[in-house]
């Protein structure tokens, strides 16, 4: 329990500054490829986790061995990432809050290459600063997030885009697919393989995003992600009544994985490259950690929901009710979000 917190601890204080770090070291015309890239990857480490999932489960279940060997492999993707995080640079509009500019210089000049572009975005970056720190003066942030309608209007959108993401269905696809398919027929190594195809569906789909995301928009890819979800829900859990055993378990893989494809080239990557973008500079920081904050509630309301239905069919219940949340969803998008 000790480790889980300070593990919750680490993936907050991710979760809240790599969104904010790429959108400001990225240029405009590539921002919201390059935001997105945290998702892409987060789903990229899921896969690598279903990996060794499969790699382990054979190995001394005996002694236990296998799921020890699961949980400490996990160990080293974030020790080399650690180590990356040592030559990247800082970011630049970090620098220039701190009235350090030569460094801040620097960090543009290593990010854009060239010395014009990087003098643009360094007298670019203090103007802004310059006129948010005049209108932060004396100004109650918490306040203003709901009292400045264009605040508001992108902190309604913001929070909608983050509750979708934890209520569309996909923390029961991910955490619990092996018992899914567990009760679909098969025995735990198949189902430990199966899942190993979701987390593979999952990030492949998520790359054609980098491009699409900056081209189609944010909002045509939640348009169109939650319809199919709806009914990838809806298929797989009635799925379930199907009497024979063999069709039963390849209409289930079948829902899960259209499921993946569907979520992770829309509903994945959007949520906080579309919060990066949503409000004013001087608010976003603050914003961010309050979007942050209802993450963390949603995400323990979520696994509450998951937890007390463990040991019955009442998981697949509840992965078939996500299919009438997500055709609500949708009209919220129609109704509520702007492009």
């Amino acid at each position: 329990m000790i480790a889980r917190f300070f593990l919750g601890i680490s993936i907050g204080v991710k979760s809240t500054t790599v969104p904010i770090y790429t959108a400001e070291s990225s240029p405009p015309a590539i921002r919201g490829a390059l935001t997105m890239l945290w998702q892409t990857f987060t789903a990229f480490g899921i896969m690598l986790g279903y990996i060794m999932d499969v790699a382990f489960v054979n190995v001394r279940p005996d002694i236990y061995l296998n799921w020890r060997l699961m949980l400490g492999s996990t160990c080293v993707a974030p020790v080399v990432v650690c180590c990356m995080v040592w030559f990247g640079p800082e970011s630049p509009r970090w620098y220039m809050k701190k009235n350090r500019c030569s460094k801040a210089f620097q960090c543009l000049l290593r990010l854009r290459g060239v010395p014009l572009l990087a003098a643009r975005d360094l007298y670019y970056m203090h103007v802004n600063i310059r006129v948010e720190n005049n209108m932060k003066a004396g100004r109650n942030l918490m306040k203003e997030m709901f009292t400045i309608p264009r605040n508001r209007r992108a902190a309604q959108s913001s929070f909608l885009v983050m509750f979708m993401q934890q209520f569309c269905g996909v923390n029961i696809i991910m955490y619990y697919s092996s018992v899914i398919f567990v009760n679909a027929g098969v025995s735990a190594n198949t189902a430990i393989l199966a899942s190993l195809g979701a987390g593979i569906l999952n990030f492949l789909f998520a790359l054609p995003a980098i491009k699409i995301i900056d081209t189609w928009g944010r909002r045509p890819l939640l348009l169109w992600t939650f319809p199919i979800m709806s009914i990838c829900l809806f298929f797989t859990g009635f799925c379930f009544w199907i009497e024979s055993e063999s069709v039963r378990l390849g209409l289930v893989v079948l829902g899960i994985y259209l499921f993946m494809i569907a979520y992770s080239p829309g509903e994945g990557p959007v949520p906080f490259t579309y919060a990066a973008e949503a409000f004013p500079l001087y608010i976003r920081d603050f914003v961010f950690h309050a979007l942050q904050k209802k993450l963390n509630r949603n995400l323990l309301s979520t696994g509450t929901i998951l937890s007390k239905a463990l040991n019955t069919n009442e998981i697949l219940k509840k992965a078939t009710k996500y299919d009438l949340t997500n055709a609500v969803l949708f009209w919220s998008i129609i109704c509520i979000i702007p492009r």
